[in-house]
């Protein structure tokens, strides 16, 4: 099969199926040829153009269009092919970048399936291992209060790391399996004090007391 000549090269890279590597070359090859034609276009025209020459007019003038329409096309041809190149690389691109983005996203799915597989398990054995140590810990301050002088006080058990530690349930947003939930000091301190005195708890007053807050309240 004869090779195909740069024009239908041209006609085939702007029309058909090609890689953008392709159209690069095509487009180098291009440029070359156009400044060729550009510098034969000249001289013909020159040539057409020189007294001293008898020269067969129809012919010449045949020849120096050929020439400059050749080199117009050619011209012409080389803002179609860097637009034509810049849409198949931005194809290419785009098949590329989502053949990786679906790799990574089967990959990325894989994971979360398999994190929502142990992490129930694993953050509730953590968190409650923690709360072991946390009431292990209790019982150490209690007898760390009452060792003698002179006793070394014992360690106590949770790792420094539990202070910031945050374990959130796997169930539900916003509720954490550590740490613990905290009293509000805030309404306890706002709690009235309890009005029990012993002396009143013998004569009765305090029951009656007591007694009246509840109705009181059974009002509201």
């Amino acid at each position: 099969m004869a090779a195909l000549s740069l024009e239908q090269r041209i006609a085939v890279a702007l029309r058909d199926d090609i890689k953008s590597g392709a159209v690069a070359a095509l487009i180098t090859e291009v440029e070359a040829a156009a400044q060729a034609a550009d510098a034969a276009a000249t001289k013909a025209h020159e040539d057409a153009l020189d007294p001293a020459v008898v020269v067969d007019t129809a012919k010449v003038a045949s020849e120096v269009a050929a020439a400059t329409l050749t080199r117009d096309r050619l011209r012409a041809a080389l803002p179609r092919l860097r637009a034509r190149y810049t849409e198949i690389r931005h194809q290419e691109d785009v098949t590329k970048w989502k053949a990786e983005a679906d790799e990574l996203e089967a990959r990325g799915e894989a994971m979360l399936n398999e994190f929502a597989e142990f992490y129930p398990e694993m953050a509730k054995r953590i968190a409650n291992h923690l709360d072991d140590m946390r009431a292990f810990d209790k019982q150490v301050d209690d007898l760390n209060r009452r060792r003698p002088n002179g006793v070394p006080a014992l360690s106590r058990s949770t790792p420094a790391l539990a202070k910031d530690l945050r374990i959130p349930s796997p169930y539900k947003t916003g509720e954490l399996w550590w740490p613990p939930p905290q009293p509000n000091l805030a309404l306890l301190a706002a709690m009235p004090p309890d009005p029990f005195i012993i002396s009143e708890a013998r004569e009765g007053t305090y029951i009656k007391e007591r007694d009246r807050r509840i109705l009181e309240d059974n009002r509201m």
